[in-house]
């Protein structure tokens, strides 16, 4: 009986073989019904550079000191000195030091030279130490002459 079963299944088994190679699959057809995939964008994130305002330090320049005043407001500290004026402005980080000359006597003060220091008396970046005098980017007087500077 073994040997019966054995030779029953050789016979199953070679009428499967063909001779010859198979062919390769094709692949199934797409059916009417089945939805295309999504196709997916990957983006980089968006990053957001923030940017102060700051008022030019040059337009101060040849101003006088009603002018300057309408600009920056009130000074923390004045000096007059015969032909010389001095205002500071002062906030925590730095002091803002307008000088103004009078060209000769009886004519107006002009504004002539500007610097910036720090607390401890460490010159620093005049436009910087601006931007930390007039913090709202603008003018006091409403004027725009501004330049963009990194924080």
């Amino acid at each position: 009986m073994r040997a019966f079963l054995i030779s029953i299944v050789f016979l199953a088994l070679g009428g499967c073989a063909t001779g010859g190679t198979l062919a390769p699959e094709a692949p199934p057809a797409p059916t009417v019904n089945e939805t295309p995939q999504a196709l997916i964008i990957e983006t980089p994130p968006v990053v957001e550079e923030r940017v102060q305002l700051v008022p030019q330090v040059t337009a101060l320049e040849g101003l006088n000191p009603k002018q300057v005043q309408a600009k920056l407001g009130e000074p923390s500290f004045v000096r007059r000195d015969a032909n010389v004026q001095v205002m500071l402005f002062e906030t925590k980080t730095c002091v803002f030091e307008v000088i103004f000359f009078e060209p000769t006597p009886g004519e107006h003060f002009t504004a002539a030279k500007i610097n910036a220091r720090t607390r401890k008396g460490v010159q620093t970046d005049v436009q910087q130490c601006l931007g930390h005098i007039i913090p709202g980017g603008a003018w006091l007087d409403g004027t725009q002459t501004i330049v963009a500077a990194a924080n």
